[in-house]
């Protein structure tokens, strides 16, 4: 099991607008579930690295934040400021909660569409980046499906229409699948719109693709000399030889 043969210090952290989701990385669920902060972030961030994770002190920790493309910049600050003042963590990296959706599916291109309880979005992976230029943001997710598609490479769409990601707890809507494949192929006849399904709950998909892509960064050391107080930029990347085969310790019995 991968979690067994890691240190168990490497925590991943997904900030979401109604609930927070975190654990260890290399394991396949999430340990704890909250909701989502609303003031004093850093005693928040205390609690939760001590009650929610068991952990003694987060400054015996390496933390990876999943945070939306759309996250306000002084919203990010906000964070490690108060990430720091809690700990400070041993080191500190932000990754996209686009590429570790893409991830928890085994795809390094996708067209990730997340469905979340304040806004909806699309944006394209490709090769295990995302393409910031291709997000959108809206209610209508045929149409959101279409103009990310459109703001790609011609040679891109056909592969990220047979991939279509739906992430978040609102893509797990009974027949949310069979009615956005039929919106698509009545708006769109000549591209072949297909679902990539995972092993693991919709609402959980970006924390467990973070756990894998946080576990695979661990064993290739790329943690190793981050300043918590300046974290790079996105140190994860799908195409690393070390995330192909990864198998995920089971879930944890709640």
């Amino acid at each position: 099991m991968l979690a067994a043969r890691i240190r168990k210090n490497v925590v991943v952290v997904e900030l979401g607008s109604v609930y927070v989701r975190a654990g260890y990385a290399g394991e396949a669920t999430p340990r704890c579930v909250w909701a989502s902060p609303t003031h004093n972030l850093e005693e928040w961030f205390v609690d939760l690295f001590a009650r929610g994770l068991l952990a003694a002190k987060a400054s015996q920790l390496r933390v990876v934040v999943l945070e939306s493309p759309t996250v306000a910049r002084q919203w990010r600050d906000a964070r490690i400021e108060a990430l720091v003042a809690a700990g400070p963590p041993e080191a500190l990296a932000f990754a996209p909660t686009s590429v570790a959706a893409a991830a928890a599916l085994a795809r390094a291109t996708a067209l990730v569409l997340d469905v979340g309880a304040s806004e909806c979005r699309a944006i394209a992976v490709c090769d295990g980046y995302a393409v910031r230029h291709s997000l959108c943001v809206g209610d209508d997710l045929a149409a959101l499906v279409l103009t990310c598609l459109d703001r790609c490479a011609l040679d891109t769409r056909r592969r990220l229409a047979a991939n279509l990601a739906p992430a978040g707890g609102r893509a797990m809507t009974p027949g949310f699948d069979a009615r956005l494949c039929a919106d698509l192929r009545a708006l769109a006849p000549g591209l072949d719109f297909r679902i990539a399904h995972a092993d693991f709950p919709r609402s959980d998909l970006a924390w467990t693709g973070g756990s894998i892509l946080a576990a695979a960064a661990l064993v290739d050391h790329r943690f190793d000399g981050l300043d918590p107080a300046h974290p790079p930029p996105d140190i994860f990347a799908i195409g690393s030889p070390l995330v192909a085969g990864i198998r995920l310790d089971p879930p944890i019995e709640r």
